[in-house]
């Protein structure tokens, strides 16, 4: 018996209703995928009942951009693995994720690659909790270690991506 992917909104969903910003929102519904077939499957769903879907991740941004107006949240926080690593003939690390990974969660992934070299993922946007689907999606800061701002570029340190689009399937992006 296959589980439910779509759960109504009640009383135990209400804390992903808001996030950081402290806003608080509206939805009928929310869902925990846990792959991208079950992301699929959501989406051709949502949009069969042409509703509105709000994308979410570790809640700790502070600017709303996670708290639903309306219509379906869809929450990341269970695709959470790393899928893959290889280094490349030049020395480049890559690590395939998904997008509800934490940074807590990839710094110790990191950690476990036991290799020589020191591998690290410099965006540092000051919440460990923050998802890297989150820090893509926003471009969130890189902050030095005494928290003062190096760069605001994280998108290139991402190199490869994968978009669902309104026809419900998914397209690759090379950055």
């Amino acid at each position: 018996m296959e589980r439910q992917l779509i759960h109504p909104m009640g009383e135990t969903y209400h804390e992903y209703l808001k996030d950081e910003s402290k806003m608080r929102g509206a939805a009928d519904s929310i869902s925990f995928p846990e792959s991208e077939a079950q992301i699929g499957s959501i989406l051709q769903v949502m949009r069969e009942k042409r509703m509105p879907v709000t994308i979410q991740g570790g809640k700790t941004g502070v600017v709303g951009s996670a708290v639903p107006s309306k219509g379906h949240i869809m929450n990341l926080s269970h695709m959470n693995q790393v899928k893959s690593f290889c280094i490349a003939e030049g020395g480049e690390a890559f690590l395939k994720v998904e997008p509800g990974i934490t940074l807590n969660e990839l710094r110790k992934a990191i950690d476990r690659l036991a290799t020589p070299e020191a591998f690290f993922w410099p965006p540092d946007p000051s919440e460990s909790t923050a998802t890297v689907g989150g820090i893509a999606s926003t471009d969130a800061v890189i902050l030095n270690w005494d928290k003062t701002l190096l760069s605001s570029m994280v998108n290139p340190k991402i190199c490869w991506t994968f978009i669902w689009v309104e026809k419900g399937c998914m397209v690759s992006s090379l950055s």
